[in-house]
């Protein structure tokens, strides 16, 4: 009874287990998807180190340490993990994914298509990192690579109206 309102919810759960067990760096990384969904973003950060220092290996808690930095805006800090995370574990396509999205905000298309490309590499499957791709051709005025892809795309999903106004645009 007395432990009931630790399996209340996932949250509850996880600051219980980081009472009982806090050498694991399973517990520290889930605390700090906690305390991100909570809107703690410093202890978020502490959590992920934590996990870190217990497994220097751990390549989720890297990209997770990343995408909180990321959150608070320390896009280099935000780089530098996701590349740990993918030193650790090279299928995080979601790491390239992120980098990708930096980049592209930052202007830096070259690294922005190349970290999209790796994540379609190991994730060929997901349509929103060949939209990704497609629109870093267009920012970058290969209108016909970027009309390919949109095309290839509308083939999998006509009803799409985004990827409709994009086709549009690389048509232009």
């Amino acid at each position: 009874i007395l432990r009931n309102t630790d399996w209340k919810n996932e949250d509850n759960l996880w600051i219980a287990t980081g009472k009982t067990s806090p050498s694991s760096p399973n517990t520290h990384n889930n605390l700090g998807d906690v305390f991100g969904r909570q809107g703690d973003k410093q202890a978020a950060l502490q959590e992920f180190q934590k996990a870190i220092a217990l497994k220097p290996d751990y390549g989720d808690a890297y990209h997770n340490l990343a995408n909180t930095y990321r959150e608070l805006n320390e896009l280099d800090k935000a780089l530098e993990n996701y590349q740990n995370a993918l030193k650790y574990n090279p299928n995080l396509w979601q790491s390239y994914q992120n980098m990708g999205a930096i980049y592209f905000e930052q202007k830096k298309y070259d690294l922005a298509l190349l970290s999209f490309q790796k994540a379609a590499q190991i994730n060929p499957r997901n349509l929103s990192l060949q939209n990704a791709i497609g629109i870093v051709y267009l920012s970058i005025g290969d209108k016909n690579k970027a009309g390919d892809i949109f095309s290839q795309l509308l083939n999998i999903d006509p009803n799409n109206q985004t990827l409709k106004q994009e086709l549009l645009e690389a048509n232009k």
